[in-house]
């Protein structure tokens, strides 16, 4: 039998063996985060010990307050631990690697990279977290390499964030600091340029899906 022949029959007998997958369902793409719905709260705030940081948690909620007029909770890190990201969660993250232990389970499967050399000092990062674990939970990532960065995230998240009783954060990227060299380069879904600048260490990509 020649090779050509043999050939024919292996595929054959792969077809045979890994018939179709008429139930395949195609993951669901969660391209906003939702923070407001309805009039109602759909995110908590994720805030690491420290009166720094519970006075910038503080701000976060005010923001949010003053868009929409609702209050959201404050909970520490625990309570954003990869098993608490179920169907329906929704979290508001502040810091960098080392100082919540939320922060550093999005860092370790590389959904965030800040830390305290990225994007360094004064620096900050806001940037949207679609779905990491595969139960529809996102979250909106509000982080700096030090304090200083972290608060003035929190100033861009104001200045991004929609008012009214439906407010969800569009995938954003917004960053700087002296750490930051280069600008990706995304596309919109139809093809065209992507909100993305890059000047003086600043990148920003708001709206891309």
């Amino acid at each position: 039998m020649t090779r050509i022949a043999l050939a024919i029959l292996a595929l054959i007998g792969l077809a045979v063996a890994c018939p179709a997958q008429d139930d395949f369902t195609p993951k669901r793409f969660y391209l906003e985060v939702p923070i407001v719905t309805g009039g109602q709260a759909a995110a908590v705030i994720v805030v690491p010990e420290g009166e720094e940081y519970a006075t910038i948690a503080a701000r976060v909620r005010e923001i949010v307050r003053e868009a929409s007029g609702v209050e959201l909770e404050i909970v520490g890190p625990e309570e954003a631990l990869p098993e608490r990201w179920v169907a329906g969660a929704n979290f508001i993250l502040l810091g960098r690697l080392g100082d919540s232990v939320a922060v550093d389970a999005l860092y370790c499967q590389h959904y965030v990279v800040t830390d305290a050399e990225f994007p360094g000092e004064g620096g900050y990062v806001v940037r949207t977290v679609h779905d990491p674990y595969g139960t529809g939970a996102c979250g909106v990532f509000l982080g700096g390499s030090d304090l200083a960065g972290v608060a003035r995230a929190v100033e861009e998240f104001a200045a991004l964030l929609p008012a009214g009783d439906d407010i969800a954060m569009p995938h954003t990227v917004a960053l700087e600091g002296p750490a930051i060299s280069a600008p990706l380069t995304p596309a919109t879904g139809d093809g065209t340029p992507a909100l993305l600048t890059a000047s003086d260490g600043v990148v920003e990509a708001v709206g891309v899906e």
